[in-house]
């Protein structure tokens, strides 16, 4: 799939290789309009890479701006464990989102475990709460593991076309 490109302001990748007409018209997808799952993981030295993926369900195409909130939550309260997500990369990717189609951010997970258990406060956790771009609310997707309530564990990077 093509890489989003923002060289033209009027100009934005689509999810399915098409540019937008004008790109400020173009509302954001809101949470209520996206299914949000995690794809296939894969490891890396000391962490997992594993793609968000944020598949448009409604009927319009909206677009994802930018790069989504993660964080770790714990309890039947879902309250956070840990620091959010840092955000890595300099460029704020955009995707127009047709119905149906998908776009991704990678999210990478620190190993708790290589944290020492003073600095870490190894915790255990129900899985992640997601914001997409530009929406203040959240989605929750199911990912139990141990997770650092003190150290940050968590980078998150843009958003690209494609359910990776």
């Amino acid at each position: 799939m093509p890489a989003s490109t923002s060289a033209a302001p009027s100009a934005v990748a689509s999810s399915d290789g098409s540019s937008s007409g004008d790109a400020s018209t173009r509302p954001n997808c809101p949470t209520g309009q996206l299914g949000v799952r995690l794809g296939a993981a894969e490891g890396a030295a000391g962490s997992t890479i594993t793609p968000l993926v944020f598949t448009n369900s409604g009927s319009t195409t909206c677009r994802l701006r930018g790069f989504p909130g993660v964080s770790f939550v714990a309890g039947d309260d879902g309250h956070q464990v840990g620091p959010a997500a840092a955000e890595d990369g300099a460029r704020a990717g955009e995707v127009d989102l047709a119905p149906g189609r998908s776009a991704h951010a990678l999210v990478r997970i620190t190993d708790s475990r290589n944290d020492d258990n003073a600095t870490c406060v190894p915790t255990t956790v129900r899985g992640l709460r997601i914001y997409p771009p530009g929406d203040t609310a959240a989605a929750f997707v199911a990912a139990p593991q141990t997770a650092c309530a003190q150290a940050l564990l968590l980078h998150v990077e843009t958003m690209e076309p494609g359910a990776s």
